[in-house]
């Protein structure tokens, strides 16, 4: 067993999320990651760049643990893929303080998993995505819920162009900048209302992402391509 050095994943220009790796033997790793001394139960970012620090320094690794949680991981080149369980959605009502706090009315909202959990917000285009007013911690009072504010940009024979936001005051983060879990609940939702089976987000944040899915029987594969540092972070 050996530990590896700190991997550390960036979430905005002036916060970053911390995430550790280490080997546990039979081709798993073990990623623990964490924000302003916060435990993060779901890291897709720190996934992608564990399986991408374990494939660099010749480890063969095929399942990593966060958690309570296992996921599968693979590559295509530079391109990193973890396996996330499908989230279920449920139909949610748009509420007043959706357009006091974040300025605009969505066109529809869905909930999923508990009230700790998330709401997922559609909007009509970019332009109004890219409006809406960021929230701060009294969003709390009106929800526990994580948001992910998300539009369609366009669609091609291969694939589905979204864009999408991600919103949570109550971890002390108003927007995070890149986030891998999200797209695991737009995969649903865009398969839902869409149909799509793939995806290509780009989350428009100021430091920006671009992240990929594509859908299986069980399960949602989360994808992107991860870069080492050129400096220390």
């Amino acid at each position: 067993m050996f530990s590896a050095p700190t991997e550390q994943v960036a979430t905005s220009s002036s916060n970053l999320a911390e995430c550790h790796t280490q080997h546990l033997g039979d081709n798993r790793a073990q990623v623990d990651c964490q924000q302003r001394g916060n435990a993060i139960s779901l890291c897709g970012h720190g996934l992608l760049s564990a399986a991408a620090f374990w494939r660099d320094s010749n480890a063969s690794v095929n399942t990593l643990h966060m958690g309570n949680s296992r996921f599968e991981v693979d590559s295509e080149g530079d391109t990193f893929w973890v396996a996330m369980p499908l989230a279920s959605l449920q139909e949610g009502n748009t509420h007043r303080w959706m357009i006091d706090r974040l300025g605009k009315a969505p066109v529809r909202v869905e909930a999923s998993g508990p009230d700790q959990g998330y709401l997922v917000l559609e909007y009509t285009d970019l332009d109004t995505l890219m409006s809406l007013t960021a929230p701060d911690g009294d969003l709390t009072k009106h929800t526990q819920r994580a948001i992910i504010a998300t539009c369609l940009l366009d669609t091609t024979s291969t694939q589905t162009n979204i864009a999408l936001r991600y919103f949570a005051p109550q971890y002390g983060n108003p927007e995070d900048s890149a986030t891998g879990s999200a797209l695991r609940l737009l995969a649903a939702y865009w398969r839902k209302h869409r149909g799509a089976e793939t995806l290509c987000a780009y989350q428009c944040s100021p430091r920006g992402g671009l992240l990929l899915s594509r859908l299986d029987d069980k399960q949602v594969w989360i994808g992107g391509l991860v870069e080492k540092a050129r400096e220390p972070l």
